[in-house]
């Protein structure tokens, strides 16, 4: 089963209907595993009510409420609400394919022809259908592991969730999943299990680790010069480190 709570992550870094979707599938597994008197209606009942304290809370139109919205209309829609709760009650791990056909279904139901809506709940399901195209793993190059580490650790530092990678680097398993879902890798280099604790600012604001603090020449080098696999934020992220630690512009 996913680690649920790592793709509550990707879904609040990249709000999308179908982030969501995968999110609270593995999170309806892993609440019914324990109590399986939480039917898959029961727990998309309380999701609506969930979902209406949650729009509450959203100060701006963005696409987190705009994604809210959308689901809420699919709750409120009896037949696409239905299509949930198939899905939904499969008791057994879901592909893109799956939720890219409840997409479809759940987009014909809710704009039919010639319907004109406030808030294009279209336009979004056509965005996570385009989502579910470009969310297999890629063939990228062999970087050794610790550069993912400190590309995850800089990405959750600067989307103000440092304190979630104090949580994954001491799960690997929920590690893996990450680094795997955010840099689309089809598999991880290198043994991660031996990145377990490891923290690249640490090592930059110890003042004895100098040959540590030169290790880290390679990977920060790598993760500034690749925005293709790293993120344009991540990428400047790092050549600003090389930039501020001068034993690192050696």
């Amino acid at each position: 089963m996913k680690n649920w709570l790592i793709l509550s992550y990707l879904y609040n870094f990249n709000p999308s209907l179908y982030n969501y979707i995968l999110f609270k599938f593995y999170h309806f597994q892993f609440c019914s595993k324990d109590d399986p008197t939480i039917t898959a209606s029961l727990y998309l009942d309380n999701l609506a009510a969930e979902i209406k304290n949650e729009i509450a809370e959203q100060k701006t139109v963005n696409k987190k409420s705009l994604t809210l919205t959308v689901v809420e209309r699919v709750l409120e829609n009896k037949e696409a609400k239905q299509q949930m709760i198939v899905l939904f009650e499969k008791k057994y791990n879901i592909n893109k394919e799956e939720i890219k056909h409840l997409l479809i279904q759940i987009n014909a139901l809710l704009n039919p022809p010639n319907q004109q809506e406030q808030i294009s709940s279209s336009e979004l399901i056509d965005q996570s259908l385009q989502v579910t195209s470009s969310n297999e793993p890629v063939s990228v190059p062999d970087f050794p592991v610790r550069a993912y580490v400190i590309a995850t650790h800089i990405y959750l530092e600067i989307n103000n969730n440092e304190l979630h990678y104090e949580t994954l680097i001491r799960d690997t398993s929920a590690l893996k999943e990450f680094i795997s879902a955010k840099f689309k890798l089809s598999r991880i280099p290198g043994r991660i299990e031996e990145m377990k604790n490891f923290s690249y600012k640490k090592i930059l604001q110890s003042k004895s680790a100098v040959s540590a603090k030169g290790q880290l020449i390679p990977q920060i080098r790598l993760i500034a010069l690749n925005p293709e696999i790293f993120g344009k934020d991540v990428s400047a992220f790092a050549e600003n480190i090389l930039r501020e630690h001068s034993p690192l512009k050696k």
